[in-house]
């Protein structure tokens, strides 16, 4: 999967389990969500999960392909 985000010079290429991260997010939802839903995916701990994604989701923020909002 290549994404190229707003104002971006080069596309960032996810591979592997980085596509299912990204089809997962079709919807808002927590880190926390996020990890156990590809936890059952993946058939590992949500916690794994959560500590592997969590350096891709900041990289996908920074970039702009990602939004993070404040929880209410």
């Amino acid at each position: 999967m290549v994404l190229l985000p707003p104002g971006a010079r080069e596309p960032k290429t996810l591979t592997g389990s980085g596509r299912e991260l990204w089809r997962a997010l079709d919807r808002p939802m927590t880190a926390a969500q996020l990890a156990a839903e590809l936890a059952l995916v993946f058939d590992t701990d949500p916690a794994r999960v959560a500590a592997d994604i969590a350096p891709v989701l900041e990289e996908l923020t920074s970039m702009g392909a990602l939004e993070a909002t404040p929880s209410p």
